[in-house]
């Protein structure tokens, strides 16, 4: 979780499937989430998995 406020506080935007979350809301799914993955390959698109 510390990586994705990183991420948030150098402008990344968050997605899961199609949906935009601000980094809060990414914060609390990869919280509840056991397998999350985070895909940076097109930063400052950020693509969370396993939500």
């Amino acid at each position: 979780m510390e990586y994705i406020k990183e991420l948030g506080k150098r402008g990344a935007t968050f997605y899961i499937g199609p949906h935009k979350y601000s980094t809060d809301e990414a914060i609390e799914l990869v919280r509840k989430s056991k397998e999350a993955t985070i895909d940076v390959s097109k930063y400052p698109d950020v693509h969370l998995g396993g939500c």
